[in-house]
């Protein structure tokens, strides 16, 4: 997990601002860009991990 290989004091910066390009449509799971609520459940989950977020 990504939490026990960094240190402590290291902050995660979680971006929200990923754009499908190319041939990303033809996988699902990378076909569309991240809605905000998928942002925020991914933001809250990171927390709860205690990752520092940036």
């Amino acid at each position: 997990m990504v939490k026990h290989e960094l240190s402590p004091d290291c902050l995660v910066n979680l971006m929200d601002q990923y754009y499908p390009a190319h041939r990303a449509y033809e996988y699902e799971e990378i076909s569309k860009a991240l809605s905000r609520p998928d942002y925020r459940k991914t933001f809250n989950f990171a927390k709860s991990l205690g990752l520092r977020l940036a």
